[in-house]
């Protein structure tokens, strides 16, 4: 394992170790793996200076299930886009499949359940929290009164959304 300012890469062949190294990045949630499947805990990434925001690609070498509660919430934004396999997210009576054509969004203080393949390998940018609430601040030139909530599906065929990836 190594981890400075900038770079980040992990490898865990346990779940609790997987976890504790994720909720360093993207704050408190839950991990659940088949008893019977080992881990293969993957992370590759680089901090970006300045606002704490993670870019890197992660997979779990078996599936596995993510669970956010709204009360101890994600401290950050979550996009993620599968390079291969698939990834679907539940939450409020919706689901949202995601695959190379779908990218996910998941916002802070959102009680959801994110259940990945054992074959997703994703790229995914970790935006905490305050940076964005910043900058949206900024954008409307007043304080924000609630959590920002994206729409958790990124359709890739749209020109403005591919440039994320691109």
């Amino acid at each position: 394992m190594h981890h400075d300012t900038l770079t980040l890469q992990a490898s865990h062949g346990s779940a609790s170790e997987a976890l504790a190294w994720m909720r360093d990045i993207c704050g408190p949630h839950r991990l659940q793996t088949s008893r019977r499947a080992p881990v293969a805990f993957s992370h590759q990434g680089m901090r970006l200076p300045g606002c704490g925001s993670v870019l890197g690609e992660i997979s779990y070498g078996t599936a596995v299930r993510l669970q956010l509660d709204a009360v101890d919430a994600l401290q950050a934004y979550s996009i993620s886009l599968p390079l291969q396999g698939a990834q679907q997210l539940c939450g409020g009576g919706s689901r949202w499949r995601s695959t190379s054509h779908c990218g996910l969004v998941i916002s802070p203080a959102a009680e959801l359940q994110l259940d990945m393949d054992r074959g997703c390998r994703k790229l995914q940018l970790v935006l905490r929290r305050a940076a964005v609430n910043q900058v949206a601040e900024q954008l409307l030139g007043q304080a924000l009164t609630d959590t920002l909530q994206f729409q958790p599906d990124m359709q890739l065929h749209g020109a403005e959304v591919a440039a994320w990836w691109l």
